[in-house]
């Protein structure tokens, strides 16, 4: 995966292209199931030990972040939140059923995310499967009026589990290779969340 191209260099720098006018509330992920987890929980401990900052979410492979509520899309139709609000997980819930998700997924070496601040990563072979359950989520969420961040686009998509984060730059070079002592390996998946971004409340929309 060296030398892969960036979520950052297929988006460029026009700010139109970044969304700033937008606000997105949610994320919608693929969740690493429970053994897996405890791999993600070694790792970052080994690193943790080295001085060396890690993310701390669940393991995790980021799908798309979306506008909802009417911030930036449409105004989502089915359910209501507590508050009254429409609920943006009774319309997603729909469109992540059905995508034909993988159950599993191969991480297939460690790398330094161009274009991301200190992030160290296991990348995730790029399946003909994945890629295109991807691009039908957000197909069906375009043909919704769900409004979706770019960074996250298939044609930027960089499937990934963050492990280190913020690593200084004398760092990078050894968290690299520390991460690296676990790649290749394959992983469960639990199912696909929903987290409110903000407040970090999660919440499992498919169980796999």
């Amino acid at each position: 995966m060296a030398g892969a191209t960036s979520p950052t260099e297929v988006i460029g720098e026009n700010p139109d292209s970044w969304q700033s006018d937008v606000t997105f509330t949610h994320g919608l992920a693929l969740v690493l199931d429970e053994e897996a987890q405890h791999l993600i929980d070694a790792i970052r401990t080994r690193l943790r030990r080295a001085g060396i900052p890690v993310i701390g979410y669940p393991g995790h492979v980021t799908l798309c972040c979306l506008a909802a509520c009417g911030t930036g899309s449409a105004d989502i139709q089915a359910g209501s939140g507590p508050v009254g609000r429409p609920d943006p997980a009774a319309q997603v819930r729909g469109a992540v059923s059905e995508r034909g998700m993988p159950t599993r997924l191969r991480l297939s070496c460690a790398q330094v995310l161009p274009g991301a601040s200190g992030v160290v990563a296991l990348i995730v072979e790029p399946e003909a499967r994945l890629r295109l359950a991807h691009r039908r989520l957000h197909d069906r969420l375009a043909s919704d009026g769900v409004t979706t961040f770019n960074f996250y686009s298939p044609a930027a998509w960089f499937p990934h589990v963050s492990i280190g984060f913020h690593v200084p730059a004398a760092q990078l070079d050894q968290a690299q290779q520390m991460v690296a002592g676990f790649a290749p390996v394959e992983v469960g998946l639990a199912g696909i969340s929903m987290w409110t971004i903000g407040t970090d409340e999660q919440r499992l929309l498919i169980h796999f």
